[in-house]
């Protein structure tokens, strides 16, 4: 029997299940485990295309770009402080 490979972006599917996905990320404390949540959920919304044209977000990680991204996603991250 045949096998999928496991892709966490498509199970990203609303925004409620970003920003749990991305706080969860962000708890870990661990910028590299970070930044690979959130070209998951890049991937999962279809948007980087336009995002990474606009703000050459990934070359450059200028936080400044990265909250735009969120904002625009619609995403509210909290740190738990």
């Amino acid at each position: 029997m045949p096998t999928a490979e496991y892709n966490t972006s498509d199970y990203l599917k609303t925004n409620e299940e970003i920003t749990e996905y991305l706080n969860a990320a962000l708890e870990e404390n661990d910028p590299k485990l970070f930044l690979t949540a959130l070209n998951n959920v890049i991937e999962a919304t279809k948007k980087i295309t336009q995002i990474n044209q606009e703000n050459k977000l990934l070359e450059k990680s200028d936080i400044g770009g990265l909250l735009k991204v969120f904002r625009q996603l619609g995403i509210k991250l909290n740190c738990g402080v």
